[in-house]
């Protein structure tokens, strides 16, 4: 088969446009603000990971963990993971919507510019969860748990 269809075909089938990238030096190309939502993010789910770890372990109903005291030491680490995870991910989406709403009202900014985007608002919606569900965990103390430390004080003779 011949045809000016036929060989468009072919030429896009045949057209090698592969280009080579360094994947190692990638992520160097970004701006500072970018690489630093960037490791806040990735803060924030390694802290929200360990977090629900660490309240499954914590758990009343659990049988991994140890006494009450245990447990309940847990849950307040957790609860601790979970609102610095929280305010890791807030501190990056606002730093990356400020960045935004200023090169959208620069009038000299000329390259594109953007909106603020749904991942923004469910991640401001996701940290705001976090942070008060930290502190719920935190304050959920057994009766008669005290954490005030025991220390043992002998004079000097």
């Amino acid at each position: 088969p011949n045809g000016i269809a036929y060989d468009s075909i072919r030429f896009h089938i045949t057209t090698n446009d592969i280009s080579y990238y360094n994947s190692l030096s990638l992520p160097l190309y970004h701006k500072a603000y970018i690489q630093v939502c960037r490791g806040l993010m990735i803060a924030a789910v390694c802290l929200g990971f360990f977090g629900a770890i660490l309240v499954l372990v914590g758990m009343k109903c659990t049988k991994i963990g140890g006494s009450k005291i245990t447990k309940a030491c847990l849950t307040i680490l957790s609860g601790i993971h979970f609102i610095l995870s929280g305010l890791c991910c807030m501190t990056a989406c606002s730093i990356y919507a400020h960045k935004i709403t200023t090169d959208f009202f620069d009038p000299i900014f000329v390259a594109q510019k953007f909106e603020l985007g749904a991942a923004l608002f469910i991640g401001w919606a996701g940290s705001v969860l976090c942070i008060p569900g930290g502190l719920i965990f935190c304050l959920s103390l057994p009766e008669g748990f005290n954490i005030k430390a025991k220390y043992s004080y002998s004079r000097a003779a």
